[in-house]
């Protein structure tokens, strides 16, 4: 169950992701301008090496959709539509039925179909 569980979607969007309301803090998360993230030793667990693979700025955005989507983990969210269309091709089996428009991406088509050459 999630923090707000008890409140109605359209209040979960207003208030998930949020700083804790404490006396002269921000209202809204602080937006991080960085790509790449500084390592005094190979990264480990949620580290943070580049922000296609994690920002702190997505950070309140993946909490509150997870707890308008009622999970109990962050979601996910990605840096382009093609980084998305990577990890969802990458759940599908070997042998696996993907659907995809003809005149969709042409990055997304050209995944799929290398994909599909690799079974």
């Amino acid at each position: 169950m999630t923090q707000h569980a008890h409140l109605a979607p359209d209040t979960i969007t207003v208030a998930a992701g949020r700083p804790p309301r404490n006396h002269d803090s921000p209202v809204n998360p602080p937006i991080v301008l960085s790509s790449t993230f500084h390592e005094t030793a190979p990264p480990v667990g949620a580290d943070r090496i580049y922000a296609r693979m994690s920002n702190p700025t997505w950070d309140p955005f993946e909490e509150a959709l997870a707890e308008l989507e009622g999970a109990a983990l962050p979601a996910l969210t990605f840096a382009s539509g093609l980084g998305a269309a990577a990890a969802a091709l990458s759940l599908v089996p070997a042998g696996g039925v993907v659907v995809i428009p003809r005149h969709a991406y042409g990055g997304s088509v050209s995944l799929a179909l290398a994909e599909e050459a690799r079974g």
